[in-house]
């Protein structure tokens, strides 16, 4: 439940954005481009996304807990 309460603040931060914000771009070294904030949180959504389904696979593996 957390998890959801975390995501659902941080949508409803980006939907709260300055349009100006949302328009700003910034240099990402790692990954070597310019970012939107709505291509920070693409990739942030695709990474918790890995994780989850890491979990999920692995719960999987476990079987039921008990």
């Amino acid at each position: 439940m957390e998890l959801r309460a975390r995501r659902a603040r941080f949508t409803d931060a980006l939907a709260a954005a300055d349009p100006e914000l949302q328009q700003r771009s910034a240099f990402h070294e790692r990954l070597g481009c310019a970012m939107r904030l709505i291509d920070c949180a693409q990739f942030v959504a695709e990474h918790d996304d890995h994780h989850l389904l890491r979990i999920r696979d692995l719960a999987a593996r476990l079987g039921p807990a008990g």
